[in-house]
């Protein structure tokens, strides 16, 4: 279950950090902790959504701080 997608092909991953950006930029929480908690579940990261983007790509265009946790 934990490499499933939505309509968009985006994992839980992907979700995870897209959405710390928009948290991050209100101050309302830091998602570095969630995705951590999910890689410790082994999904695999190279799945890509509908736009050919991996959660690492949009770590790198969003400039959130899970990127050293995808890239390990």
């Amino acid at each position: 279950m934990i490499n499933a997608v939505n309509l968009e092909g985006r994992t839980i991953v992907h979700i995870s950090v897209i959405s710390g950006k928009a948290k991050v930029e209100y101050g309302l929480v830091s998602y570095s902790k969630v995705v951590s908690h999910l890689l410790s579940f082994n999904p695999d990261i190279t799945i890509m959504d509908s736009f050919s983007l991996t959660p690492s790509h949009y770590a790198a265009f969003l400039h959130v701080a899970t990127l050293p946790l995808l890239n390990p």
